[in-house]
């Protein structure tokens, strides 16, 4: 569990160092000396790096309004002009290499280097369950841990300060990030998510879905993926195993690129009736089955 972390006037105390978006580069003031992090295989091409800001070298009247911003901003459940705020004792320059460095993703297939969005708070919600202790630990480094904004609260992620962090290798994980940007365009779809731990736990069940519909039936289109997660995510979870999906699903085994058929377009022809006798007939085999056991 993460802890409910209050905007109060120690806010900049305990979180010294902010990470804010490049969207909002231009509310940036410019003694607040804002520093991109930006690993150098991307040149002069920093525009959409995030950028580092230590609160310790900002006015005090200034951080008030920060706060102030901040406060509004988590109370109408919108963007936060910080993505992630860090608690850290090191100096800045050490921080700054050590976030440059983290925002790199190397491929085995690809040479070119790409960059890893893990300061969107939305996502970074979900690596502990993707990284694991250990992951985490080779994240956050030096950082003692991290306040998240995002569905109208803020909460703290501490650095489990896992000894075998040195053994993680983040190229092992790049299928699985991948498939995060998938679940968070479902994940903004579902209505009644109402914290980070919802949507930490929604998250799981969504990958859970694109992970079986890539094992089970070849998916292998981005679109496919975001409409099956979402298909069980709103009718059923085991939905596929009607037999309406199953004669849809049959007719993708063979298909080839010359074929321009794919799970959206043939599932495009389900009704909303369908899906309603879709949703009743897996929930009655449901308690069927939980009669029976």
């Amino acid at each position: 569990m993460t802890d409910i972390v209050e905007l109060d006037y120690r806010f900049f105390q305990r979180y010294r160092y902010a990470i804010v978006d490049a969207e909002w580069k231009g509310d940036i003031p410019e003694h607040w000396r804002a520093v991109p992090i930006a690993p150098s295989f991307l040149g002069k091409d920093i525009f959409r790096c995030p950028l580092l800001i230590d609160a310790a070298a900002i006015p005090q009247e200034e951080c008030i309004a920060l706060l102030v911003r901040l406060e509004e901003e988590t109370a109408a459940r919108a963007d936060t002009f910080i993505s992630l705020s860090l608690a850290c004792e090191k100096p800045f320059r050490q921080v700054l290499t050590h976030l440059r460095n983290r925002l790199v993703i190397r491929s085995f297939l690809k040479n070119k280097p790409r960059q890893f969005r893990y300061f969107d708070p939305g996502t970074f919600i979900q690596l502990p369950d993707i990284f694991g202790n250990q992951g985490m630990a080779w994240l956050l480094g030096p950082i003692d841990a991290i306040a998240v904004p995002w569905l109208g609260e803020w909460r703290n992620y501490a650095n489990p300060s896992d000894k075998e962090q040195w053994r993680f290798k983040l190229n092992q994980y790049i299928e699985r990030l991948q498939d995060i940007s998938i679940i968070n365009r479902v994940l903004v779809q579902i209505e009644n998510i109402e914290n980070q731990e919802q949507w930490r736990e929604a998250s799981k069940k969504i990958h859970h879905s694109v992970d079986y519909a890539r094992r089970v039936y070849g998916l292998m289109n981005r679109d496919d993926f975001i409409a099956f997660s979402s298909h069980a995510w709103m009718h059923h979870p085991n939905f596929h195993q009607h037999p309406f999906l199953q004669k849809i699903l049959s007719k993708l085994v063979d298909v080839s690129p010359e074929d321009e058929l794919d799970y959206l377009e043939l599932t495009s022809s389900l009704s909303e009736s369908d899906w309603e006798k879709i949703a009743m007939d897996m929930q009655s085999v449901n308690n069927i089955k939980g009669i029976m056991s």
